[in-house]
C-alpha cells in the first residue's frame, strides 16, 4: 500500500468530480465527507461502498483481458470449495532466418587534389546481417486448487518479429525461454458474490477485531488482496515492456497508458433529502460486469449521506464506456498484425495499468477514512495530542477519580523529625518535566524492625515510618522510556544519610549504595526503568517448553518480581548522635559545629564512640551534659592535632638530616615546629608577635602555663571532663658530625628558614586546636573503665528483639508488615483484571552515574560534579562508617528512619498515542485508569467502589465491571 498523501488524493478527487457532476444530476450537491455532516456509523457504510466499487472495477478490468460472465460463474463455483488462481503465462523462441550482405555508404566524401585536378571518392562497407525470428506467446488463465492443466483460458495471442543477431550460429537470445507463471490468488475476490452473483461485501462491526472502518479483519484483509493484485499486475506489464523494447520498428508507445481512463472509487457524500420510492436511483447497470448490492438497513440509509447505489452504478459504467473509449483510440494507432506493439498487447497493457490505477485508489479511500478520523480528532482537541499532554490529562483524571484520601500524590517529601524544621526533601521527579511521579501511597508506623547489613559482621536495625508507594507508568510506541531520577537535597548545616537498595525479606533492607548528605548537598540518581513480560505474555511464552526448563523460566521470574521493590531509606544523624552520646533530646538541634566536628571524628578517624559520650550523672542538665561532649572532642582534636604535628616535626627533621649540607656543622634544630596548619586541614591564622626566649618550647603549641597545658590564662575544665594532660618535651637530635664545607644549597636553606619561622607561629583559640601529650596510665585507665562503663549501660538499655517485634509469617499480616508480597499479589492481580496484557511489572535500578552539587563555603558557589562508580564506592563506605559508629556496630537501633518502597508497572501501548486512539479506537484515559485502579486495590487493601469518588462510579464501573464485581485481594 502507498503512504497516504492528501493533496495527491483531493486532486485526484476534484478531478474525478469534473466527471461525476457530468454523470449525475447538475443540481445535486456532493463533496467529500469531511465537507458533510455524517455519523459514526456512516463511515463504516462508506468503507463498504468503496470496497465493492472497488471490487466491481477490478472485474469490469478484468473482463476486457477476457472474463466472461460464464467464466465469471465458473470462478465463483471454483471458489466456494477450492483455491481459484489467476496465472500469466509466457513462452518464446527465437530462430535463425537467413542472412543479407548490403553496402554502407559513407555520408562523407575524400576529396584528393593532383595538381590542377581534384578527385572525389568514396569508400563503401559491405557488411553482413543475420536475421533471426523472436515469437512471444502469452495467455491469462485461471486454473483452481493445485491443477494448472485444469484451467479457463481468458485470452492468448502470439507476437513475432526480426532481430539482429551477431552470426548464424548463436542467437540473440534463448532458442527456446520459458519464463515462470506470474500468479496470484483471487479466491477473496469471487467470495464476496453472493448466490445471486452480486457483490455483497461488508464489515462485521460486531466482530471482537473491528476497531474502526479502516481497522478491522475484512477491510484489512481487501487491502492485502488488492495489494497482491496490485504486484502481479507491475511484474505482467514488466514482461510487456521488455517485449516491447526488442520492436526493431520506432514504434511509439506513448499511448499505452490508462490516462483517461474513469477509476470509480470515490469516498462521496451528498447533502440531500431523503428519497421517497425513487427506483431509479436503484437501478443496476447493464455494461458493469458485476452488481453491487444493497448496502444498508433500510432506516439507515434513509439518514445516511451516502451516494444511492444507483450512482455507483453509473460510475462503473462511465469506466466500461472510457475502457470502449481507449480501445477504439488504440485500434486507430496500433497495427492488428501479430507484432509486439500490436492493438492486443497494447490493450493488454493498458488494462494492466488501469487495473493498478484501481487498486491505488482503493489504497486511498480507505486510508482516506482513517486519515478523517484523525483530522477530526485533533479538530476537536485542537492539537495533536502528545504524550507530555497525556501524562497531564492523568493527573487530572486521577484527582477527580480516587477520593482525596487515596489520590495518588507526589514523591516528594520532607526529612524531619516531629515539630523540628526539614533537614532536606527526597523525591523522584521526571526528568523531563522536573515534576515528582504520582504515587499510591500508604503509610504507617513500624509494627517491627528491620535490618540491613553495612559488612558481614554488622547489621543494623531501625524503626520509624514506612512508606509503600505504588506507580503507574504509561508508553507508546516510538516513545522513550521514561527519564526518572532520585533526588535528595540537604539544606545549610543539616545532614542525613540516604541509602537505595531493594527490600528482600519482610524485615530486611539491602542497601546497594550509601552517601551522606549535607549542607546544601544536591544529589541527583537517575532511575533506569526495566519491564518484564506480563503474567499472559509469560504464561503464553512457556506453555509449550519442558518441565525444566518452565521451572528455571519461574525461578527466575521470582527473581525478578522480588527485584521490583526499590527501597530508599532515610536515616537522621543527629537524633542518632543524640541516642550514641546519651545526650538528651534536642540536645545538637543548635550545636552545629560540634555535630559538625562529631561527623568528622567519627567518619575521618573512625573515633569510637565511648571515648566522645558522657558517662557522668544523669541527672545533670542539659548543658553540662553537652559542655562534657565539648571537652572529650576538644581533647580528641588536642590529641589528633599533637600527633600531626610529631609527625610533621619528624618528617622535617628527618629530610633536613638527610639531605641538608653546610660548610660547618648544622645549626641546632629548633623545638618542635607547629606544622603547617593548612596541611592539617584547619585555616591559617594571622603570624602572632613571636614568643619570649624564656618560654618554654611547648608554649609555642599553647601549652605551659597553667593545669591542663592550655596556657595561664585558659578556662577552667568543665565538671565530669578528662583530667590535664600534660606536653612532653621533645628531645634534640643527636649532634651530627662537622662536614667538610660546601657552598650552600639555596633550595635547603630557603627551606630551613621556612620551618624555623614556622616555630615562633602560636594558635590563636578559633583557628587551631591546642595540641595535648598522649594521655597518662591514669587517664589511660580511667578512660577504658568509662568505656566499659558505656558499654555496659549500652548493653542494658538495648535488650533483645522480642518475639512479639518479629515479622509474622502469617497471611493475615498483609502487605503493610510484609511488601515481599506486593509482586505476587500485583502478578495474579495482573494476569485476572488486565484484561489487555498490557501492565509489565518494572524494575528500577540505580544508574551507574550520580551528579552532586555542592558548596564549600558559605561564601563559595555551588559547583556540580559527577560520580563514577568508584567516586560512589567511597561514598559509600563514609556512609557505612558513620553508621558503624552512630549504631555502635549494630548495638542500638536507628530510631528515626524513614524507608519508602516504591513497586512500578507500565502500560505499555503497542502505538503511538494518536494512532492508538485513530486507528485502534481505544481511550487510553480508560485503560490508565483501570490499571491504577487494579494498583490500588491491592496497596490499599479496600474494593474499588471504596477507592473512586462516588461522581466517578457509574463511568467507571461501565468500563472495567470485572473490576468493580470483585474485592481486593485478601492479604
Amino acid at each position: 500500500m502507498l503512504c497516504f498523501n492528501e493533496a495527491v488524493f483531493k486532486s485526484k478527487v476534484e478531478t474525478a468530480l469534473q466527471t461525476v457532476r457530468k454523470v449525475l444530476e447538475a443540481n445535486r450537491s456532493i463533496n467529500l465527507p469531511e465537507e458533510i455532516s455524517h455519523r459514526y456509523i456512516d463511515k463504516f457504510s462508506l468503507a463498504n461502498v468503496t470496497t465493492n466499487a472497488a471490487l466491481a472495477a477490478a472485474l469490469n478490468t478484468l473482463q476486457h483481458l477476457g472474463l466472461t460472465p460464464d467464466f465469471l460463474a465458473k470462478a465463483k463455483a471454483w471458489s466456494q470449495q477450492r483455491s481459484v488462481t489467476l496465472a500469466f503465462s509466457t513462452s518464446e523462441t527465437c530462430t535463425f532466418v537467413n542472412k543479407k550482405k548490403r553496402d554502407i555508404e559513407p555520408d562523407t566524401t575524400t576529396t584528393t587534389k593532383v595538381g590542377k585536378f581534384k578527385f572525389s571518392s568514396k569508400s563503401t562497407t559491405t557488411v553482413t546481417e543475420y536475421f533471426w525470428k523472436h515469437t512471444a506467446e502469452w495467455t491469462f488463465f485461471f486454473y483452481q486448487a493445485n491443477n494448472p492443466q485444469d484451467r479457463m483460458v481468458l485470452s492468448t495471442a502470439t507476437a513475432a518479429h526480426t532481430i539482429l543477431g551477431a552470426d548464424d550460429k548463436c542467437g540473440p537470445l534463448p532458442s527456446k525461454h520459458l519464463t515462470p507463471q506470474i500468479e496470484v490468488d483471487v479466491t477473496w475476490f469471487f467470495k464476496q458474490l453472493n448466490s445471486a452473483g452480486v457483490l455483497d461485501f461488508h464489515i462485521d462491526r460486531q466482530a471482537s477485531g473491528c476497531k474502526t472502518p479502516f481497522r478491522n479483519s475484512q477491510v484489512q484483509t481487501a487491502l492485502k488482496m488488492f495489494s497482491c493484485l496490485t504486484s502481479w499486475s507491475s511484474k505482467c506489464g514488466a514482461w510487456f515492456a521488455t517485449l516491447f523494447g526488442r520492436q526493431r520498428d520506432n514504434q511509439s508507445t506513448s499511448t499505452l497508458t490508462s490516462y483517461g481512463l474513469f477509476v470509480p472509487i470515490l469516498p462521496l457524500c451528498e447533502e440531500r433529502k431523503v428519497q421517497e420510492g425513487n427506483k431509479e436511483l436503484e437501478e443496476v447497470s447493464n455494461s458493469s460486469l458485476v452488481a453491487i448490492g444493497p448496502l444498508a438497513e433500510a432506516e439507515e440509509e434513509e439518514k445516511s449521506p451516502l451516494l444511492p447505489l444507483g450512482d455507483i452504478h453509473k460510475f462503473l459504467e462511465e469506466q466500461q464506456r472510457s475502457i470502449a473509449e481507449k480501445c477504439a483510440a488504440l485500434a486507430k494507432v496500433l497495427p492488428s498484425t501479430a507484432v509486439p506493439i500490436c492493438f492486443k498487447s497494447g490493450k493488454v497493457v493498458v488494462m494492466l495499468k488501469h487495473l493498478q490505477d484501481v487498486c491505488t485508489s482503493f489504497f486511498q479511500a480507505a486510508e482516506y477514512i482513517e486519515h478523517l478520523l484523525r483530522s477530526q480528532l485533533v479538530a476537536a482537541i485542537g492539537k495533536s495530542v502528545q504524550p507530555s499532554d497525556f501524562a497531564e490529562c492523568m493527573e487530572f483524571y486521577n484527582r477527580k477519580m480516587f477520593r482525596p484520601e487515596f489520590q495518588p500524590k507526589g514523591f516528594c517529601y520532607a526529612i524531619r523529625r516531629p515539630g523540628y524544621s526539614p533537614e532536606g526533601t527526597l523525591s523522584i521527579e521526571n526528568l523531563d518535566t522536573s515534576v515528582p511521579i504520582s504515587t499510591s501511597v500508604r503509610c504507617h508506623d513500624a509494627s517491627f524492625p528491620m535490618k540491613f547489613s553495612i559488612n558481614a559482621a554488622t547489621e543494623c536495625m531501625f524503626r520509624g515510618r514506612r512508606y509503600l508507594h505504588a506507580c503507574v507508568m504509561h508508553k507508546f510506541s516510538g516513545q522513550n522510556s521514561l527519564h526518572l531520577q532520585l533526588q535528595a537535597r540537604a539544606r545549610q548545616f543539616s545532614s542525613f544519610i540516604l541509602l537505595v537498595g531493594t527490600v528482600t525479606s519482610a524485615d530486611q533492607f539491602e542497601p546497594k549504595d550509601a552517601v551522606i548528605i549535607q549542607n546544601k548537598d544536591d544529589l541527583k540518581i537517575p532511575l533506569i526503568l526495566e519491564t518484564i513480560p506480563t503474567p499472559k505474555e509469560f504464561k503464553d511464552a512457556i506453555e509449550s517448553l519442558s518441565q525444566e526448563q518452565q521451572r528455571f523460566c519461574r525461578a527466575f521470574r521470582s527473581m525478578q518480581l522480588a527485584s521490583t521493590l526499590f527501597g530508599v531509606c532515610i536515616v537522621q544523624i543527629k537524633p542518632q548522635l543524640e541516642k550514641l552520646l546519651k545526650l538528651p533530646d534536642d540536645a545538637l538541634t543548635k550545636e552545629i559545629k560540634l555535630t559538625q566536628q562529631l561527623m568528622e571524628m567519627f567518619i575521618k578517624y573512625q573515633i569510637p564512640s565511648d571515648l566522645l559520650s558522657y558517662s557522668g550523672p544523669h541527672n545533670q542538665d542539659q548543658a553540662h551534659k553537652v559542655a562534657v561532649v565539648k571537652g572529650h572532642v576538644d581533647a580528641m582534636k588536642d590529641m589528633i592535632y599533637g600527633q600531626k604535628s610529631e609527625e610533621l616535626s619528624n618528617s622535617a627533621q628527618e629530610f633536613l638530616i638527610d639531605n641538608l649540607a653546610f660548610s660547618c656543622e648544622a645549626p641546632p634544630l629548633a623545638p618542635p615546629l607547629a606544622p603547617p596548619l593548612a596541611a592539617l586541614g584547619f585555616a591559617a591564622p594571622a603570624p602572632p608577635a613571636p614568643p619570649a626566649p624564656s618560654a618554654p618550647p611547648c608554649a609555642a603549641f599553647g601549652g605551659g602555663g597553667g593545669p591542663g597545658g592550655r596556657g595561664a590564662g585558659g578556662p577552667p575544665a568543665p565538671p565530669g571532663a578528662p583530667p590535664p594532660r600534660k606536653v612532653a618535651k621533645p628531645s634534640a637530635p643527636p649532634p651530627r658530625k662537622a662536614a667538610k664545607a660546601r657552598p650552600s644549597q639555596p633550595v635547603m636553606g630557603g627551606l630551613l628558614n621556612q620551618i624555623q619561622a614556622g616555630s615562633s607561629l602560636s594558635r590563636s583559640s578559633g583557628s587551631a586546636l591546642p595540641p595535648s601529650a598522649p594521655p597518662s596510665s591514669s587517664s589511660s585507665s580511667s578512660s577504658s573503665s568509662s568505656s566499659q562503663q558505656v558499654i555496659h549501660e549500652v548493653n542494658k538499655q538495648q535488650s533483645p528483639v522480642k518475639p512479639k517485634d518479629q515479622p509474622s509469617s502469617s497471611s493475615s499480616q498483609g502487605v503493610q508488615d510484609d511488601v515481599t508480597q506486593l509482586p505476587t499479589l500485583l502478578d495474579k492481580r495482573f494476569e485476572v483484571m488486565d484484561t489487555d496484557s498490557a501492565l509489565r511489572p518494572t524494575i528500577i535500578k540505580s544508574a551507574s552515574k550520580w551528579w552532586r552539587s555542592s558548596q564549600k563555603g558559605l561564601l563559595s558557589k555551588p559547583s556540580e560534579a559527577s560520580l563514577d562508580e568508584d567516586a560512589q564506592k567511597e561514598e559509600k563506605n563514609k556512609a557505612f562508617d558513620l553508621l558503624d559508629a552512630l549504631t555502635q556496630s549494630g548495638v542500638l537501633a536507628l530510631d528515626h528512619a524513614e524507608l519508602h518502597v516504591v513497586v512500578a508497572a507500565t502500560h505499555c501501548f503497542d502505538k503511538t498515542l494518536m494512532d492508538t486512539v485513530v486507528q485502534d479506537s481505544i481511550n487510553p484515559v480508560e485503560k490508565i485508569e483501570r490499571s491504577n485502579l487494579i494498583i490500588a486495590t491491592v496497596v490499599h487493601n479496600k474494593p474499588a467502589n471504596e477507592l473512586v469518588n462516588t461522581e466517578s462510579f457509574a463511568r467507571l464501573s461501565g468500563i472495567s465491571p470485572l473490576l468493580f464485581a470483585e474485592p481486593a485481594t485478601a492479604s
